[in-house]
């Protein structure tokens, strides 16, 4: 919702000044990964192989504008290296090409991926988040191999009218945190390789204007529009 003007398609109202957001639902870090074949093992390795090679190589993922999109789109930018990117209709036959050595590299999550990760098809070379992931401990994010403030923080927010009463939204912002917090939820959250955040009303709204303005920056560096 928040992107969609930014990818040059109209719309009839400002997710900035129409919504406020009341809670966080679930974020996720995307990863990028590699054909095992490919003998590269970090991102300074793979920089290294691509600007030697001095060909472009192919990356993989779901759709146009998507967040696997951007993986590739702005990894190429920032290391001012040649990716080709091939939209697929989902994540899985980008990742079983990555696997097969059809194309040589895709970004997805890591609950979609990880069935390649232990298989050992693909390596996971970078996270882009703040953090690593819990369950990918020794993946290195990629402020971490140098590439500053490459963060592709996926997330899920519940929203409410603007001129919500702020009594409403705290009250909304309470019981989404004693869900989330709900062992069950959690224990889903961390299976699926997502993170979670305990925010009260005012820090769950600085958070998403942060991400939200980090995001609008990654659009114009990449120049991805979404088809009208």
């Amino acid at each position: 919702m928040g992107l969609i003007g930014q990818l040059g398609v109209p719309v009839r109202y400002d997710p900035v000044k129409d919504f406020s957001v009341v809670g966080l639902t679930i974020a996720g870090y995307p990863i990028l990964m590699v054909n095992s074949q490919l003998g590269v093992k970090s991102v300074p390795e793979l920089v290294a192989y691509m600007k030697a090679k001095n060909a472009p190589l192919d990356c993989g993922g779901s759709g146009t504008a998507t967040v696997g999109h951007f993986v590739c789109a702005a990894f190429s930018v920032r290391t001012g290296t040649k990716l080709q990117y091939v939209p697929y209709k989902s994540n899985v036959p980008a990742m079983t090409d990555a696997a097969s050595g059809q194309i040589q590299l895709v970004g997805a999550f890591y609950s979609e991926v990880a069935p390649f990760i232990s298989g050992g098809k693909l390596i996971p070379l970078g996270v882009f988040g703040a953090t690593r992931l819990p369950l990918l401990p020794n993946v290195p994010t990629m402020e971490e191999q140098g590439l500053k403030d490459l963060e592709l923080q996926s997330y899920t927010v519940y929203v409410v009218p603007t001129g919500t009463p702020v009594a409403a939204q705290r009250k909304l912002n309470a019981a989404i945190l004693k869900a989330a917090n709900h062992p069950d939820v959690m224990d889903k959250v961390k299976a699926a390789g997502g993170v979670y955040f305990d925010m009260n009303l005012e820090e769950t709204q600085a958070w998403q204007k942060k991400i939200q303005s980090r995001w609008n920056n990654i659009v114009q560096e990449t120049g991805i529009k979404l088809d009208k």
